[in-house]
């Protein structure tokens, strides 16, 4: 048992979470602040999945400023939404500028790659079908 409440709420944190069911309701600012805090992940990127359902996910990730996540694509449709920061992504051969508070959706099987112009952090959202 943890024994200051520094202590407990770290162990809090890294405890499973229920991320589905009838109903969901999540704290994602709090899971935020968590990552955001605990980002020693490696190429300067960590994610923690907050919602998934067998065909629907929702993934909090957060990037160090210059971090890049290379060209990949998703086999469902996808949202990107920047909570916090500034990326870029190239897709489609243009390059998406997406500072906080902006959104890009994307098609299945569309190719595209991210970069943290600051540190970051964005909700991705994938349906698959």
């Amino acid at each position: 048992m943890a024994s200051d409440p520094e202590q407990a709420e770290s162990l809090a944190a890294r405890s499973p979470q229920r991320s589905w069911g009838p109903m969901l309701t999540v704290k994602w600012q709090s899971e935020l602040e968590r990552l955001l805090r605990d980002n020693t992940g490696e190429n300067g990127r960590l994610s923690k999945t907050i919602v998934k359902y067998p065909n629907f996910s929702v993934v909090l990730m957060v990037m160090k400023s210059k971090a890049t996540f290379p060209e990949h694509r998703s086999a469902g449709r996808i949202s990107v939404q920047v909570l916090k920061g500034h990326i870029q992504m190239h897709v489609l051969g243009n390059l998406v500028d997406l500072p906080a508070g902006h959104l890009v959706a994307l098609d299945r099987e569309v190719l595209h790659d991210v970069e943290a112009l600051d540190d970051s952090a964005f909700m991705l959202t994938i349906v698959l079908e």
